[in-house]
């Protein structure tokens, strides 16, 4: 999972059914959740929008952080899977004016 310090990204899908959508996230935001949970494939691409600069959290990191902190694993987690469905809600309601992601 990657989390944007500072900057701003393009997100485009990977999956052949969804080549044209697109959703930009900024300093705050996180992409690359799905890989935490699931050894899949990818189903976006990444582009730098400006120079940017994230932090990188692998999954054996995540999950020792989740440990050692367990007063807020549960609030992360929350904040995760509220995304996740947030975005997959948006897909699945999605057309053209809406962007997915």
């Amino acid at each position: 999972m990657f989390i944007i310090v500072n900057g701003r990204v393009r997100v485009s899908s990977s999956l052949p059914n969804f080549k044209n959508v697109a959703a930009e996230f900024c300093c705050g935001d996180f992409f690359g959740e799905l890989s935490l949970f699931d050894e899949g494939p990818r189903t976006a691409r990444i582009t730098a929008v400006e120079p940017s600069d994230v932090l990188r959290c692998s999954g054996p990191s995540f999950f020792s952080l989740l440990e050692g902190n367990r007063n807020i694993a549960a609030k992360i987690l929350f904040e995760i899977s509220q995304t996740v469905c947030h975005r997959w809600r948006r897909l699945l309601i999605s057309d053209k004016d809406h962007p997915i992601l």
